[in-house]
């Protein structure tokens, strides 16, 4: 399994984590593609690796995550956007559920 890495900015330090570690986030609100991609925010965080697409298939193919446009990462407050890359948002969780 491939650990991928969140640059941190500023203060921020990296994070590391793999695909284990996405927690799939159930939103009630439906964001389209355009919506979904004004959400990504490169401020604090930036992805450094490319999503390796058999893990992209896998994380979208397990049943729990289907439908599913949001993660959390274990054991940090971030909500990303899996896609070629990993991609940060500017929203919490909250704000998605």
């Amino acid at each position: 399994m491939k650990a991928y890495t969140l640059k941190g900015k500023r203060n921020n330090p990296d994070v590391r984590f793999t695909i284990n570690d996405l927690i799939p986030i159930q939103s009630k609100k439906q964001f389209n593609f355009i919506q979904r991609c004004f959400l990504v925010n490169n401020d604090e965080y930036y992805a450094t690796d490319a999503l390796d697409n058999a893990e992209y298939e896998s994380l979208y193919r397990a049943p729990a995550n289907q439908g599913c446009d949001f993660f959390k990462i274990k054991n940090t407050g971030l909500i990303v956007i899996p896609g070629y890359a990993i991609f940060p948002t500017l929203i919490n969780e909250d704000q998605l559920v």
